[in-house]
């Protein structure tokens, strides 16, 4: 019935802290008036049509998380646990890995590409990690006949056969390809699978619990949202038929929450030692006015010339970033969400944008209070209209 139909639209709520916060953690004693805009504020992405979830904290304090919308495009409501895709949002991952690997002597960041992995022609024998970190190797963006369901083997090989755009070490160059053959040379490095080696290196030690990738965790994701944009609703991550395509470049699987511990583990928190974490976060590529690329993650220069770090994923359906700082207060943003961000909806990018400006105590116009009908008052609209002839 129409009835039964409103009372099962999801609603905003918010999500206990205590289920949420890390071990440790308490809320931040955070100004009224900055939580009650950073509530007005995600109030109204719901009410705009956003789906997914917001976390927002100043390091382990937690000062919002929320969850909203439909993760099936129907009645089933986003919950803490719901998950998303977060495309290259695992490029962070694989850089950490990398890292990881360096500092266990297993090869360093100039050792070149024919030492690390089989079968590398004449033309990319030369190319290091150093160059695939910071997408400067000058290969093209995807590798042209690399399709889901191929084999590791065959991944590679068709990857390494394309020809180099651009000569490697020049000017920066945005390459999935380029950090496919990053998990590979992880893989080959330790003799274990790539998705092992972040779940036991990263993921577990930076408690992302509810976080993994490849298809087979996909698969293994019991609530999942659908991908969608503003025509139409997608297939969900967990149809993904991707053997070993995607590795290390767009498959993380995680939750707003996870991103949340991640954000921290890239704040000194979490495994990674500073020297590590100081190498992913250092300039690597310049790539326009005030942008720069480390290591896996963006940095965005601030006033004071100090870098925001962004680390941002857009995968079919799906979008998620992260927006923090490095340095006390150790503000966070994670979002994820089902729905695209070059869409002609609210781009996720821009409530990023405006919730980091809210957090860092900036005036902001915010959106008209949503207004929550009673259920009688929408039913009464309920029905057959007729527009007239004018």
């Amino acid at each position: 019935t129409v009835r039964a139909m409103l009372r099962s639209l999801p609603r905003i709520w918010f999500i206990a802290l205590a289920l949420l916060a890390p071990p440790g953690a308490t809320r931040a004693a955070a100004e009224p008036a900055m939580l009650h805009s950073l509530v007005r504020y995600v109030d109204g992405l719901e009410a705009f049509g956003f789906t997914g979830q917001i976390v927002i904290a100043e390091g382990d304090s937690l000062l919002l998380a929320r969850a909203m919308g439909s993760a099936d495009g129907k009645r089933r409501p986003v919950g803490s646990s719901t998950a998303f895709a977060a495309g290259s949002i695992t490029k962070s991952v694989t850089a950490a890995l990398i890292m990881r690997l360096v500092s266990e002597k297993r090869f360093t960041l100039d050792t070149p590409l024919a030492r690390l992995l089989p079968g590398v022609p004449d033309d990319k024998a030369a190319l290091t990690p150093r160059q695939l970190l910071s997408h400067t190797a000058g290969l093209p963006e995807d590798a042209e006949g690399v399709f889901e369901r191929d084999a590791r083997e065959t991944v590679l090989r068709t990857t390494l056969a394309v020809p180099l755009v651009r000569p490697p070490g020049t000017r920066f160059g945005y390459s999935n390809a380029g950090f496919q053959l990053l998990a590979a040379i992880a893989e080959q490095a330790t003799g274990i699978p790539y998705p092992r080696l972040a779940d036991s290196l990263l993921l577990a030690p930076s408690r992302m619990r509810e976080s993994g990738v490849g298809s087979a965790f996909a698969r293994s994701r019991p609530d999942a949202a659908t991908g969608r944009n503003e025509w139409l609703v997608r297939g969900s991550f967990r149809d993904w038929r991707q053997p070993w395509a995607g590795s290390g470049a767009g498959d993380l699987v995680t939750t707003a929450h996870d991103l949340w511990s991640w954000a921290r583990t890239i704040q000194g928190a979490g495994p990674l030692p500073p020297e590590q974490l100081d190498s992913l976060t250092a300039r690597r590529a310049d790539v326009n006015a005030g942008l720069f690329y480390g290591f896996g993650l963006w940095l965005i220069q601030r006033a004071d010339s100090s870098d925001l770090v962004s680390i941002g994923g857009d995968i079919s359906g799906y979008h998620a970033g992260i927006w923090l700082e490095r340095r006390p207060p150790w503000r966070i943003v994670a979002i994820t969400s089902a729905g695209e961000r070059w869409g002609r909806r609210l781009p996720v990018s821009t409530a990023q944008r405006a919730l980091w400006l809210i957090l860092n105590r900036r005036n902001l116009e915010l959106p008209p209070e949503p207004v929550h009908w009673p259920i009688e008052r929408m039913e009464a609209l309920a029905g057959s209209w007729t527009l007239a002839p004018s």
